[in-house]
């Protein structure tokens, strides 16, 4: 394996392992396989496409949060049956990196309506949250710059922050 790769492939272990701190609920996937399963789906998508770096990276945060909501809604047919409610989220929004342990499975349904309203934001929290990517790193991945993605951030955050809250008390969005 060269460096290139090797440096790559560092960097998508490190992306899972994010997201497994961030996963509320008992572990049933180690970093290995979450890197593995994410990298698999995106070759799948693009085979033969050539992206950028920070495309790439972007693509696996995604990737591993599906992953991983894939796995937490089977672990909830299971266990709960289907359309259950998830159980109660832990929310600080005025955190230094924002949200907390988090429900994945609301933190997903949130996202998707953030994406809707505003992809930017989306994007923006997805690298924060899913890559564990810096302020710099994120507006140079976007090419936005570093103040613009200052002020999105915490327009995300915040709204997030409500859009979980009212999810909990049954509000939705």
């Amino acid at each position: 394996m060269d460096e290139f790769s090797r440096t790559l492939y560092d960097d998508i272990r490190r992306v899972a392992a994010g997201q497994l701190r961030r996963e509320k609920s008992a572990r049933s996937i180690c970093v290995t396989d979450l890197a593995h399963d994410a990298l698999e789906r995106a070759l799948r998508q693009d085979a033969g496409r050539g992206v950028t770096r920070a495309e790439l990276m972007r693509r696996i945060a995604r990737l591993c949060r599906q992953v991983l909501v894939d796995r937490a809604r089977a672990r909830g047919r299971l266990r709960r049956g289907d359309g259950a409610r998830p159980e109660r989220l832990d929310v600080d929004p005025t955190a230094a990196e924002g949200l907390g342990a988090l429900d994945l499975l609301a933190l997903d349904d949130a996202l998707a309506r953030l994406a809707r309203l505003d992809p930017r934001h989306a994007e923006i929290v997805e690298l924060r949250f899913f890559t564990g990517a810096s302020m710099p790193e994120v507006a140079e991945a976007l090419g936005l710059s570093l103040s613009a993605v200052e002020k999105d951030w915490r327009k995300a955050r915040a709204w997030l922050a409500l859009a979980l809250e009212d999810g909990e008390s049954g509000g939705g969005g």
